[in-house]
């Protein structure tokens, strides 16, 4: 409703799924749902009514009993917070992540909490007290996790020196980890803030050392998904021939889609849309042979928006333009052949095809004029309508 710009109906439709889930017995099902409220209350531009919405999602946090989910709801209202603007209550809210995180008993456990907390603390602006918090983190899987956090709060604060040293710091904890796939998802997670803090070429060794960790991992689901990442950080520093000879010896679909939609926006971003067409049309062409169907509509829907993204990323009153909102469309149509929702990439059908969007929309609330979550269906998704 608020993509197709119905704002009132989307206000009316939220404050509906507040009331409904008052109903949800699960606690922390509960906060999320009514933190997606207070998401589109921003989104139609009513602040004030998300703040008061917000803080009712911090009273049913505090009443969730396991410290370990109160710290986790907790942390995921100061998310909310921030996005809403009200930096000073998330600051707070932040603070209380971090007492229930000290009362802890089991250090796993703890180590969980203290890692949201320390992601809460960077998320306002609090670093040091966040990297105080980190210093207690006694598992390194969990202080490499979060410390990639506190330097992408470094960045977006000016400190670009300072976040580098913090990088480094991560990047030293994450080689002492032994397992293999920990230590390829926290070394990505540095990869990623190096991109983010300008260091390409640091960003770049840090990716070859992804793929070394990758190359240890038996699982071969977890090994192409470490792959696929150490080929996004390599195609976002512009080395895309690399990023493609890693494309190369991934197998899994999901996997494979995410690195060719990577490729293929870094590819446009350089000029050469010629060469992300042509791993896209092979792209499209493979998922004929994959086992699963949801797989073959998982990776058509990505590559639906991946198109769609390379539009944006040229001459709006270009051909190429067209012929990118072109390619989305076709990949966005196939995924349905292959049984996604409509509603699944409906930001896609948004751009490519507003008419038919539009239809689906004022057909929904046709027939479910009361549209919103319902108890049996604590995530508050529609279902879906092929």
């Amino acid at each position: 409703l608020v993509r197709v710009g119905d704002r009132d109906r989307a206000r009316q439709v939220a404050e509906n799924a507040v009331r409904v889930a008052e109903r949800i017995e699960v606690l922390g099902r509960r906060v999320r749902i009514i933190l997606d409220v207070v998401d589109v209350l921003v989104r139609v531009g009513d602040r004030d009514r998300a703040r008061q919405v917000a803080e009712n999602a911090v009273s049913v946090a505090e009443r969730i009993e396991d410290p370990r989910q109160r710290a986790r709801a907790l942390s995921w209202v100061v998310d909310v917070l921030v996005r809403v603007g009200d930096r000073d209550r998330a600051r707070q809210v932040a603070e209380k992540v971090v007492s229930v995180a000290e009362r802890i008993d089991s250090p796993e456990e703890q180590a969980q909490a203290q890692s949201w907390a320390a992601n809460a603390l960077a998320r306002v602006g609090l670093v040091d007290e966040a990297l105080a918090v980190v210093e207690r983190i006694e598992d390194p899987r969990e202080r490499a996790r979060v410390l990639p956090t506190v330097v992408d709060a470094l960045v977006r604060a000016g400190g670009a020196d300072r976040a580098r040293q913090v990088a480094e710091k991560a990047l030293s904890v994450a080689e002492q980890i032994d397992a293999p796939w920990y230590r390829a998802k926290a070394l990505s997670g540095v990869a990623d803030v190096l991109v983010l803090a300008g260091d390409k070429d640091r960003a770049q060794q840090v990716a070859e050392k992804v793929v070394s960790a990758a190359e240890q991992i038996g699982q071969s689901s977890a090994r192409d998904q470490a792959l696929s990442e150490a080929a996004d950080t390599l195609a976002r520093v512009g080395d895309t021939d690399r990023a493609r000879d890693i494309l190369a010896v991934i197998d899994g679909p999901r996997s494979r889609s995410r690195a060719q939609a990577v490729i293929m926006k870094a590819l446009v971003g350089k000029g050469s849309s010629d060469e992300a067409v042509d791993v896209l049309r092979p792209a499209l062409a493979e998922v004929q042979g994959f086992v699963h169907r949801q797989d073959a509509a998982d990776s058509c829907s990505t590559l639906a928006a991946t198109c769609l993204e390379a539009a944006d990323l040229v001459d709006s009153e270009s051909r190429t333009h067209e012929q990118w909102l072109g390619l989305a469309r076709s990949a966005l149509a196939r995924s349905w052949l292959y049984g996604a929702s409509v509603w699944d990439r409906f930001d896609v059908l948004l751009r490519v095809a507003p008419d038919l969007a539009m239809r689906l929309v004022k057909e929904r609330l046709l027939a479910d004029p009361e549209s919103g979550p319902t108890p049996e269906d604590p995530g508050g998704e529609a279902a879906s309508s092929r």
